[in-house]
């Protein structure tokens, strides 16, 4: 991420962050709220210069097309911390935000979580009550809601099991995994979030010492974590091959564009058992297909002989 998008976003999310305090504390027409709320339709001026800005949501940070932003500030912990009790994946400003968006973001973000989530989640309220300058995607509310009943089981934690499944692919050695270890893989090929997150807990490593993404061996390293995602299933639960490999390539999708183009014109090792690449492709769907051509020609201006034989 460049300093100056990290010096936009860190901005935004002092901003947010502000704002929400003081629309929790004081009504909508005092003057602390106005003043707050225009800092925050400046912060977003500034950082999307009038185009399409979309900031994707973990625990701890945010990120922008994959690419994590620095979470020691604690403005950016904090602004992450808030969306994602929120229950929220992804906002997206498209194009200038006006004070009466603002308004109706700030209103849902205050809502009581037992009231939001009855409403079917922020999304769904957005959907309703919103405005068109801004997009908001919200976690998978059926499968919380299913999980909280008990109907299904807990997807995959970050524990130190999740951490040593990282440790192993990143690491670049033969792996071996225990019982527990092949549970959770299972676990997360179900789940295209689950299979993003781990895609970029194991490329994160892969940068230089300056923190330059190194994006072939970046590429590698995804491709095997999909890879070892594929050979659990294969094992264990054969009859999900096809729903996991649309996993994979909804999951894919969302990496850093440089990375998942890397990763589509990688040539596989016919020995390595299943061709991730061949799957990806024919598991796109033609507007994933017209999305990674797009992204080709926005890149490099033409797609490469390789991914034109790939499609």
């Amino acid at each position: 991420m460049s300093p100056e998008l990290s010096r936009g976003l860190l901005q935004l999310a002092r901003a947010l962050i502000v704002a929400a305090r003081n629309w929790s504390l004081y009504p909508p027409e005092h003057p602390t709220v106005g003043v707050s709320v225009k800092r925050l339709c400046d912060a977003i001026h500034e950082s999307s210069l009038g185009a399409v800005f979309s900031i994707g949501i973990t625990p701890d940070t945010l990120m922008i097309e994959s690419t994590a932003a620095d979470s020691s500030q604690t403005a950016v912990a904090e602004a992450a911390a808030l969306l994602h009790d929120r229950d929220l994946l992804r906002v997206t400003f498209l194009g200038d935000v006006p004070p009466e968006a603002i308004h109706a973001f700030l209103t849902i973000l205050a809502l009581d979580p037992a009231d939001r989530r009855a409403r079917g989640g922020p999304a769904r309220i957005w959907e309703m009550d919103g405005h068109p300058s801004l997009a908001l995607e919200q976690i998978d509310y059926q499968r919380v809601l299913a999980r909280e009943a008990g109907d299904i089981p807990e997807p995959a934690k970050r524990d130190d099991v999740w951490k040593s499944i990282v440790t192993s692919i990143a690491g670049g050695q033969k792996a071996f995994f225990d019982e527990r270890q092949q549970a959770r893989l299972l676990e997360i090929a179900g789940s295209v979030p689950d299979i993003a997150d781990l895609a970029i807990a194991v490329a994160a490593p892969k940068c230089t010492l300056g923190g330059s993404p190194m994006i072939t061996l970046q590429a590698a390293t995804v491709l095997a974590a999909f890879r070892h995602l594929t050979s659990i299933v294969g094992l264990m639960a054969p009859d999900r091959m096809p729903e996991v490999m649309n996993n994979l390539a909804a999951a894919a999708i969302q990496l850093d564009a440089h990375l998942m183009m890397q990763m589509m014109q990688a040539e596989e090792n016919p020995a390595a058992g299943v061709a991730i690449v061949q799957g990806l492709a024919g598991a796109f769907d033609d507007a994933k297909v017209a999305q990674l051509l797009a992204t080709a020609l926005a890149l490099d201006g033409k797609a490469s002989d390789r991914l034109a034989t790939i499609f």
